[in-house]
């Protein structure tokens, strides 16, 4: 439907259309004559667009350096999972009690569609043990909750746990925004003892401090580590005495014990076209007690002896099992991004808090996404994916132009859009947000556009100036002739983003990075290249006449 019909000599007919015409005539003309007496003063001293250039493209260096890096937002999944760990040793039916309690209040949020529990496993740090649980909540529709953000429903589970429930720890955490990078959004990494020179319980004290310096630190919303010392077990002590004297080695004594609680595999056998796996172990009621060493014997020459000649049972304390990464005793912990910092700020906090507890003989190591964010963190990976873009316009104008200079008319000017990419992404920091993958994707593709639209100045001065028209004539016409579809392409492009920057629901965080990298790289670029454009070009297009040999067209 066309809003603004062509006059066609009847004056008597003046509708809506007639008087956005006059309206949209007159705010061009004046912006255009304003545009043309301002670009005529400035065209004339080129050192004003050297000066810019060299202010914004520190203050763009600036920005970039300082920004928060990381390798994709987390995104509101419409889907939760809470771990909740109780004291070592808890029994079955009093962490059941607990989920019971917490699976009654989360079925009460408005924000909640349907909640399971799966009762003597973590899923967020893949142990198994009778004082942990996990949650999994599936919220509604995104039309259909009080809160858009799912971190509200996160913060509401955590204050009722915290109130409610002080005999469990309760973490609300999302799945990874990319599957298969660890079990959950949480930042995890494990503390490794490099040298060995510390025993098992020097080692937790100190990782235990870590925590705890940790979790006081404003850039984390939590740590935690699933990994104790005070796990009840049994302790086995082999007398290797009473083994020699028997004739017997340790070591069966220890297999034959372990084949019969923990099971071993004996072999293999087909039926049926499959193949099933023989194990034995003893039946549950004969290893549920501390008289069960008196059933399991041991051949020692032509007789059968009871285990308990050689070994002796008493109770202790101790971890659920010994963890290692990297074959280094390992104390696993667990921290998210407090509210407006995200997970480049909490590795700094880490790194600072690690020198501040351990010698440097300790060191830790990422797990997950954290890992790969950790490994691109001190590359250069970014700057030199932009530096290949402009390379690659480079060139191609170079062919373009058939010059090796007017082309840097229009590099130029990339700076200047670079520069208010990273500034319209500073906002997003507060909510946690760094420069992801898709501010960086939006740069990429902002970059072309930037470079698109001084094109449509460059190229037209060219014209002009091949028809014989002076340099500066060519750069001011080239400015006149081009204005309106410079700023109908840069509007449009704007225009659009702009349902992406406040929009809401499924991705709405990737969205609104993309879009606000590429309007405030459009919005501050455009702005700049009216100006610096021509008179850039009038710089390097006498450069390439100086240097340039005439080429004889026939």
């Amino acid at each position: 439907m066309l809003l603004m019909k062509p006059n066609n000599g009847s004056e008597h007919k003046k509708g809506i259309g007639h008087y956005m015409y006059v309206a949209y005539s007159t705010s061009y003309n004046a912006l255009l004559d304003r545009y043309m007496k301002a670009i005529k003063r400035f065209i004339k001293k080129a050192s004003y667009a050297w000066i810019l250039l060299g202010v914004f493209c520190l203050l763009a260096g600036l920005l970039v350096m300082r920004s928060k890096s990381e390798l994709v937002p987390q995104e509101d999944q419409g889907f939760l999972l809470v771990n909740i760990m109780l004291a070592p040793g808890t029994y079955l039916n009093e962490t059941e009690a607990t989920v019971l309690q917490l699976e009654d209040y989360i079925k009460s949020l408005d924000e909640v569609e349907t909640v399971g529990a799966l009762t003597g496993y973590s899923m967020m740090e893949d142990v198994t043990s009778t004082n942990y649980a996990t949650l999994m909540v599936r919220l509604k529709n995104w039309s259909e909750r009080a809160f858009f953000s799912i971190a509200n429903v996160q913060e509401e589970i955590t204050e009722w746990a915290t109130i409610n429930l002080p005999q469990a720890d309760v973490t609300a955490f999302q799945m990874p925004q990319i599957p298969g990078y660890g079990n959950g959004s949480d930042i995890s990494f494990s503390l490794q003892d490099l040298s060995r020179s510390f025993d098992k319980h020097e080692f937790v004290a100190m990782g235990e401090k870590f925590v705890e310096k940790l979790a006081q630190r404003p850039e984390t919303e939590f740590a935690s580590s699933t990994y104790s010392t005070d796990f009840p077990k049994y302790r086995l002590d082999v007398d290797e005495i009473a083994c020699k004297r028997m004739g017997i080695s340790p070591k069966t004594v220890l297999q034959t014990i372990g084949t019969f609680l923990a099971g071993d595999y004996i072999g293999s056998y087909v039926q049926y076209n499959n193949v099933y796996r023989v194990m034995v172990q003893a039946g549950k009621e004969y290893r549920m007690s501390e008289a069960m060493l008196n059933n399991i014997f041991v051949p020692v020459g032509d007789h059968m002896v009871p285990v308990t000649q050689f070994v002796s049972m008493r109770l202790d304390t101790g971890s659920a099992m010994d963890l290692h990464f990297n074959l280094f005793p390992s104390y696993p912990v667990s921290t998210l991004p407090a509210p407006g910092y995200t997970s480049d700020d909490v590795r700094k906090a880490v790194d600072e808090v690690k020198k501040e507890v351990f010698p440097e003989t300790f060191g830790y190591e990422y797990s997950g996404m954290a890992r790969e964010e950790a490994e691109n963190a001190g590359s250069n990976e970014t700057l030199l994916i932009y530096g290949i873009c402009m390379l690659l316009i480079y060139l191609i104008m170079a062919c373009l132009y058939d010059s090796l200079f007017i082309p840097w008319a229009v590099m130029l000017s990339i700076p200047f859009a670079l520069f208010g990419a990273y500034l319209f992404i500073i906002p997003m920091e507060s909510m946690g947000v760094g420069a992801n993958v898709y501010v960086q994707t939006g740069i990429i593709m902002m970059i072309g556009l930037v470079a698109k639209t001084a094109i449509l100045i460059t190229e037209f001065a060219v014209q002009k100036r091949k028809e014989g028209m002076s340099i500066l004539d060519a750069a001011i016409g080239a400015c006149q002739d081009r204005l309106r579809p410079i700023l109908m392409t840069v509007l449009t492009m704007i225009l659009s983003m702009l349902p992406l920057a406040v929009g809401s629901g499924a991705g709405a965080v990737g969205n609104r990075s993309l879009a606000l990298a590429v309007i405030g790289g459009m919005t501050i670029g455009t702005i700049a290249l009216l100006f610096v454009t021509p008179a850039f070009y009038m710089v390097f297009q006498k450069l390439h006449e100086k240097l340039t040999p005439e080429k004889d067209d026939e």
